[in-house]
């Protein structure tokens, strides 16, 4: 029923994704003649007879506006994309969730998502199969961390110039699915084993043999000290952060840290996220 030809997508327009939809994506909106609805449409106005032609522009053209209605697929099963499912908000309460399509309520405080690079069974992260146990515990850390994005950067360690921020920094230099943070680490340890050996090998092809991540900060050792937080932090090495950026930015190598940092879900102590997630260990 919800697939891209199902007749539940064919009734009304749904929103373009355009210009940058995924294949995935591109299923979900209703097609004509290969393209979205569009949002609007020209048109052609002739009067009959002599009498004049008030529609438009007047002069015989104008537009016509198509507001944003959505499919039956939008509004009944609920689109990965939209927050709106009348199945899901008629059900009664407990089973499988309400008024968030695309995430299952769980008795903690953040949903674990059916959809995207966090999904327990997405095929570029697997979390089921790095995590098994712990995979919901691990996709609703990931979602509430990065909201799926895998290039996301937290850079907020950096001086007021880049942000125009006001107060004291935080310590964070985070990047990807779970946010690992460039400040400390990774453990040189990490290096050492087959989950770090692509990284190891990424530093020794920029000429840093020896070197972690953090070292790419003047004052990383700051960051040891938690009543140093506040200062900013003062990048020394730019070729040796955006390599490490680069490794953590790939799904496949942050899920792999992740999971070698938290014992295979065993240990999120790491994640400041997991108390709000109402995940203990």
């Amino acid at each position: 029923m919800s697939g891209p030809q199902s007749v539940l997508r064919r009734f009304l327009q749904a929103q373009s994704c355009a210009p940058n939809c995924t294949a995935e994506e591109k299923i979900h909106y209703i097609r004509d003649g290969g393209e979205t609805f569009p949002a609007a449409i020209n048109a052609t106005y002739t009067s009959i007879g002599d009498g004049e032609v008030t529609a438009g522009d007047k002069t015989g053209g104008g537009q016509i506006y198509i507001p944003r209605l959505g499919s039956l697929f939008d509004y009944i099963l609920g689109a990965s994309n939209q927050n709106v499912s009348l199945q899901k908000m008629l059900r009664p309460k407990g089973i499988g969730g309400s008024g968030q399509a695309g995430l299952t309520n769980t008795p903690g405080s953040c949903p674990v998502p059916q959809t995207g690079l966090c999904a327990v069974n997405d095929p570029q992260t697997q979390l089921s199969v790095n995590f098994g146990d712990h995979a919901n515990e691990a996709a609703q850390i990931c979602s509430r961390e990065s909201t799926g994005v895998a290039e996301a950067i937290n850079d907020a360690c950096r001086l007021n110039p880049e942000h125009n921020r006001t107060g004291n920094h935080s310590a964070d230099y985070s990047v990807g699915l779970f946010q690992i943070n460039m400040l400390s680490h990774p453990n040189p340890a990490f290096l050492e084993v087959s989950e770090g050996a692509s990284l190891k090998k990424a530093i020794s092809d920029i000429g840093r043999d020896g070197k972690t991540c953090y070292q790419a900060f003047a004052n990383w050792q700051d960051y040891q000290n938690t009543t140093n937080y506040g200062n900013a932090c003062v990048i020394s090495d730019l070729t040796l952060l955006d390599t490490c950026v680069k490794w953590f930015q790939d799904p496949a190598n942050n899920v792999a840290f992740a999971r070698n940092m938290s014992g295979a879900g065993t240990s999120w102590g790491p994640w400041s996220t997991a108390p709000a997630c109402n995940i203990g260990n």
